[in-house]
């Protein structure tokens, strides 16, 4: 079980159950914390979710990782020129962008609706590599588009 505590009041706040392992947590701004449990397909629940300094739920949506030799984890990329977490969602093969000013305006890109990366980079792109054991992904963002790019390494 884990605890937070906020304010000088300093009030208990349960981001974890009993029920799944807690798999990433991450203060994503002075007022949204973003939780992940370990997903479980028999269930089919929204596993992720980001909450307010007193523990309310704020969104919720369904993040799957990647399951490793020791457990899940969380591939995530901050883009600090832009203040995006992006979270590499490789089963359901889509990013997930969190927005650090505007959290609640998450939203996932599948990999099918990206173009291809070929080294191409342009000049308004930053480019990211987000990796798990069996694969090695290199991502470009441009944000006058609101685009991403997708390359999958050898």
């Amino acid at each position: 079980m884990c605890k937070l505590f906020s304010g000088r009041v300093r009030n208990k706040i349960e981001i974890s159950d009993n029920k799944f392992w807690q798999v990433g947590t991450r203060l994503v701004n002075d007022n949204t914390i973003l939780i992940i449990q370990e997903h479980n397909d028999t269930t089919n629940i929204q596993n992720a979710k980001l909450i307010d300094h007193f523990g309310k739920t704020l969104k919720a949506f369904k993040y799957k990782g990647y399951y490793e030799v020791l457990g899940y984890t969380v591939p995530m990329y901050f883009d600090n020129l832009h203040n995006n977490y992006i979270l590499l969602d490789e089963e359901q093969k889509n990013l997930r962008v969190i927005n650090k000013k505007q959290p609640l305006s998450t939203y996932t890109v599948a990999f099918d609706k990206m173009k291809p990366f070929d080294n191409d980079r342009l000049e308004s792109e930053i480019i990211f590599d987000l990796n798990t054991e069996f694969s090695n992904n290199t991502f470009t963002f441009d944000a006058s588009t609101n685009s991403f790019r997708h390359r999958k390494n050898e």
